[in-house]
């Protein structure tokens, strides 16, 4: 789902949409989906064309 950068030393570095997507999976699972229910969520707007960022999934295509 994320894929962070690294710093020079090897620290892991979130941008805010990285942040937008990490907020949104915990808000499905507190809506009730598991990890499993994410992941397949994401995997299903893929396949329809839609961007790999739950964050957009989820508000524009009203998914969950």
């Amino acid at each position: 789902m994320l894929e962070l950068s690294r710093t020079p030393g090897g620290t892991r570095r979130c941008s805010g949409d990285d942040l937008s997507v990490v907020r949104r999976v915990i808000e499905l699972l507190e809506a009730g989906l598991d990890l499993v229910g994410v992941i397949g969520l994401e995997q299903s707007a893929l396949k329809v064309g839609a961007p790999a960022d739950l964050g957009i999934i989820a508000q524009d295509r009203e998914m969950v």
